[in-house]
């Protein structure tokens, strides 16, 4: 994947910077594939969708590296949440109006479970999408986009760690290694050698 940098982004990577990416997206991978020790939970449409969405983010990061040339963050950021309304807005709107949709339900009666819907969209439209990519959109004003999308990767970091804590979902050795790997990773491509 970080070869799409070179093609897409221009951009010159060390062969640290490298070795750090792939250890990084291997982490990633081997979280993926065994996570929960390699039982019956992990397909292989799993992960090729986490690969899809790898790649999409590859390609985002070097979208929005161009757009960095033209636009401020804030313009980036205003630009993708107006397209990511009207994309699935529009269509979900359509679906309740021909019938099959079920927005009536989040403008119902407050019962408990709403008012908790209301509360999950509100942070997933805040915190998750406007501030989460107003932030990546800012990094990549500044950072290369090698160096910006490797932290993407403390996703999978932050995730695991929330089913520990928050969830006390079971930890195994391959998951610390495989947390180990991305951590590294990150590190080595971001050293200041690297750069």
């Amino acid at each position: 994947m970080w070869p799409l940098w070179g093609l897409c982004a221009g951009e010159r990577l060390t062969a640290i910077q490298s070795v750090g990416l792939a250890t990084s997206v291997v982490g990633v991978m081997f979280v993926a594939l065994f996570g929960r020790g390699n039982t019956a939970e992990t397909r292989a449409i799993g992960v090729l969708f986490l690969t899809g969405a790898m790649l999409s983010a590859v390609l985002f990061n070097v979208v929005s590296k161009k757009a960095a040339e033209t636009f401020s963050p804030t313009e980036r950021t205003f630009a993708m949440m107006w397209s990511g309304a009207i994309c699935f807005g529009v269509p979900a709107l359509w679906q309740n109006v021909t019938g099959k949709g079920h927005l009536s339900v989040l403008f119902g009666a407050l019962e408990g479970r709403v008012a908790a819907a209301w509360g999950g969209i509100l942070y997933l439209g805040t915190l998750s999408s406007v501030a989460a990519f107003f932030l990546i959109n800012y990094s990549l004003t500044y950072l290369k986009a090698s160096q910006s999308a490797v932290f993407t990767n403390l996703v999978t970091v932050i995730t695991v760690l929330a089913g520990i804590f928050i969830r006390h979902e079971a930890f195994s050795w391959s998951q610390g290694a495989s947390l180990g790997l991305i951590v590294l990773g990150i590190a080595v491509a971001n050293a200041k050698g690297a750069t």
